[in-house]
Order: C-alpha cells, then structure tokens, then sequence
C-alpha cells in the first residue's frame, strides 16, 4: 500500500472520529415512574414493565434542542426532528413473517393537513451506520434493504387519547420471511411536509442496548451517538410475528419462543413460552385492536424455561387480539395474532 493511500486512509478514520452530529436534548416529558401512572381517568396502571422495555420504570418523550421530537418529528416554527428513525429486533433464526407492527405514540398535533408515516421492515446491513461510543466511534450495523413492502399509518389513526398505555397498530403489506436481526423503520418526512408533529415514547438512559437508530442527512447513526452517548434507548416500537405451530420448529425472536392454540380459540387458550435464559418473571399481556390491554399475569419461572399454562378468555368479545409476553431478562416482546371465537 503507497503511503499517499495510507494517508488517505488515516485521514478518513480521523473524519469519522470527529464529524459526528452533535446533536443535545433540550428536555423530556416523564410518564410514569417505579412501573406505576396515572392516566387521564385518574386510574392506575399497575403493570410491573420490568423487561427490556422501561427497566427503569420510566418512559419519556424526547426533544431536541433545536425543537423537535427525537423519536418523530415536529415543524413548529421551524423545529424538526430525526424524519427518519428505526429500532432493531432481535431475532435468532427464520420468522414465518412479521405480519403487524405496535407502536405506543406520546403526543400528535396536527398541522396544516393530515398525513400518514411510512412503516417498513429492514434487513441487517453490515458496516452501513454510525456509532459507538465518542469521541473515537465506529461503523456498525445498520438498516437495509425492505423486507415485504412498505406500510402506511394515517395521522388521523395515531391514537393518543389516553395516557396509558394503548398501541396503534400498522398491518405489513406483502409480509415475508425474516432470517436473523432485522429493524422497523418509520419515515415521517410526510408528516414533517405537512407540519404534523408526532413522537413515539421511549425509555429512560441506559435502558436500551444500542438497537435505537436516527438517520441524519444520508447516514444513519447509533442514537446514542448522535446524542454524545447520552441516549441509549428502546422505543415504544414491537413486531407482531407468526411462526411455525410447532414450538420445536421456532427461532428466538426477542430471547423467547411462543406457541398458542387453539387458534382460532373459544374458550381457552392453551399457551407454551420457553425462553433462552432464565427470567424471573413473565409477563403475559393480551391487547385488542384498538391497542388496550384487555388481561395482563405475572408468571414466575421457577427456574424453569419452559411454561405451559391455560388462559380462559371465555369473557372476551368475539375478534382479533394480540397475545403479547415479555420478561426481565428477554431482549423484547414476542407477540403473536388470535382469533377469539
């Protein structure tokens, strides 16, 4: 190697090392602390979010210091956001498909008309982003190629009338199998020309394990980095997704595996969750279509990491819901779609 490309080379590290956006938070709306809050009816959610999701009992919404929300995007008097932002899954072998996406919403206002966000599901790209931690960094991981087509969520759609916790749901169009990690990536450039803010919660500092991404100009960095290694964050972001019937033919997807059936189902539903590493706790949550968690059990492991049980959902409306489990050592939500008879 001639030592004018050497000197190329040295001076494209030394780029990297020092042109990151130094982006600063100018505040952050808290939600509910020590795994309680209060929604606007005065009552009290007393879920124990002890998983990957909230270890800390907090969920924030993000702003930047220039304006803007960090998860979403805000034209107020000129203020904007990320208008592109993605949070990885993870997953340890073949998914059947991811059919829906989840996402928990904080705050949206409307503009000079109504929009609609792109929803999209990525592969892995090798060496395609930003992060690590300053003031050296790194090139990592980051979204790819789209997985399936890419969806659209209207602005009128996005629920935030409450509160708690309520997701909005987004349908995959033209879903597709998934080998490995993957990210969901949201697109608000729509919502961002039309002057409709929106943000998506997220959780405390230290809570996230680097899988949160922002895409600044063409390149997509590590949140945590474009933040000066202050934002290490999960958002309020989960995949529905369907797999084989048989628990022995499934991958882990988010540490866990996740068998219900019958399905459809009348009365009761028999579950089986086994998980990599051994959790403490299991959370079992089952959520309607409009987002509201309609049963919700702690399970505890015993040391166990298989658990079969029986669930009688006799008193549920006749519809589609989401059965949803998450523990406080699995690396996210595994959620899967039912039909009640």
């Amino acid at each position: 190697m001639s030592k004018h490309i050497i000197s190329l080379f040295i001076t494209s590290i030394l780029l990297l090392a020092y042109a990151y956006p130094q982006f600063a938070l100018e505040g952050k709306s808290s939600l509910f602390k020590k795994n309680t809050f209060n929604d606007k009816t005065g009552g009290i959610d007393t879920l124990n979010r002890d998983a990957f999701f909230a270890k800390q009992g907090s969920v924030y919404l993000y702003k930047n210091s220039g304006g803007g929300y960090v998860f979403g995007t805000s034209k107020i008097n000129g203020q904007v956001g990320f208008t592109q932002i993605a949070q990885k899954q993870i997953n340890s072998g073949n998914l059947d498909m991811v059919s829906e996406v989840l996402i928990w919403f904080g705050i949206k206002k409307e503009g000079n008309s109504l929009s609609s966000i792109d929803v999209s599901v990525r592969s892995i790209l090798p060496n395609s982003a930003t992060g690590g931690e300053l003031p050296n960094g790194t090139i990592v991981e980051g979204p790819g190629n789209i997985i399936g087509d890419v969806s659209q969520i209207s602005f009128s759609a996005i629920d935030t009338s409450s509160l708690g916790l309520i997701f909005t749901t987004i349908p995959i169009l033209n879903a597709k199998n998934i080998a490995g990690n993957f990210f969901i990536q949201l697109d608000f450039t729509n919502c961002y020309a039309n002057a409709d803010s929106v943000g998506i919660w997220a959780d405390k500092n230290g809570d996230g394990f680097l899988g949160a991404y922002s895409k600044f100009g063409n390149t997509w960095y590590q949140t945590n980095t474009a933040y000066q290694n202050s934002l290490d964050v999960n958002m309020a972001v989960f995949a529905v997704v369907e797999e084989s019937n048989s628990i022995e033919k499934q991958s882990f997807f988010n540490g866990m595996k996740l068998l219900i059936y019958p399905n459809p189902v009348k009365d009761k539903m028999q579950v089986e969750i086994t998980t990599e590493v051994e959790s403490e706790n299991l959370n079992v949550e089952i959520i309607d279509l409009n987002g509201r968690i309609v049963h919700s059990n702690k399970l505890k492991q015993n040391h166990n990491l298989s658990q079969q049980m029986e669930i009688d959902i006799s008193n549920l409306e006749a519809g589609t819901y989401y059965f949803s489990v998450y523990g406080n050592n699995t690396a996210g939500r595994r959620t899967q779609k039912f039909i009640k008879q």
